[in-house]
């Protein structure tokens, strides 16, 4: 392709929505670590992936949307993890009767 357009690099812009964001970044990401490629990506409800290292290195190419009542942008493993141990750990035992 880059050689029939003639241009220098090939541009993509990838756009994705809830685990599509996720995945758009990941791409956006591995893309443009190829010297010939120039990707950005939109991501909406984009999942927590990236540390807040990777984070400001990808903020140039990288922008996410995220309403201010969807849960799946701020969750986290740990978080996950926290809500089934407070599951596991509250007594339903009330509310079955």
């Amino acid at each position: 392709l880059l050689e029939e357009s003639g241009r220098k690099k090939i541009k993509i812009s990838l756009i994705g929505h809830s685990l599509g964001a996720g995945a758009a970044s990941i791409a956006c990401m591995e893309f443009n670590d190829h010297p010939k490629m120039e990707a950005t990506c939109i991501g909406f409800g984009c999942p927590a992936l990236l540390n807040k290292q990777n984070s400001i290195k990808c903020k140039k190419f990288i922008t996410t949307v995220v309403s201010d009542s969807d849960c799946v942008p701020r969750m986290s493993g740990a978080s996950i993890a926290n809500m089934f141990l407070n599951m596991m750990s509250y007594d339903w035992t009330e509310k079955a009767r």
